[in-house]
């Protein structure tokens, strides 16, 4: 069975496919092209889970292992905004 696991990132997607002992990794613009490559199952990281005030304890824990990093973890705001929710529905003006 060939996995491919996607993420995206500032300049599209990255997948992560397993076929057996092959591990390969490959850089896409836009998930139709990520998608366009064979598998047989693939998982796409999507926050799930998001409170009202965007404060969850796995993202605060996530931004203080990742120091100086923090903004690899989502923030609500982007969360929201890769979801399609419109600035009016989350209340920004």
């Amino acid at each position: 069975m060939r996995a491919t696991g996607l993420d995206g990132f500032s300049r599209g997607w990255v997948a992560v496919s397993i076929d057996g002992d092959q591990r390969t990794l490959s850089f896409h613009g836009d998930i139709a092209d990520a998608l366009a490559r064979p598998f047989d199952r693939a998982g796409i990281d999507i926050p799930i889970g998001m409170t009202d005030d965007g404060q969850r304890d796995c993202d605060r824990l996530a931004r203080a292992r990742l120091r100086p990093h923090t903004s690899r973890a989502l923030h609500r705001r982007t969360a929201l905004a890769v979801a399609g929710v419109s600035r009016s529905r989350r209340g920004e003006p």
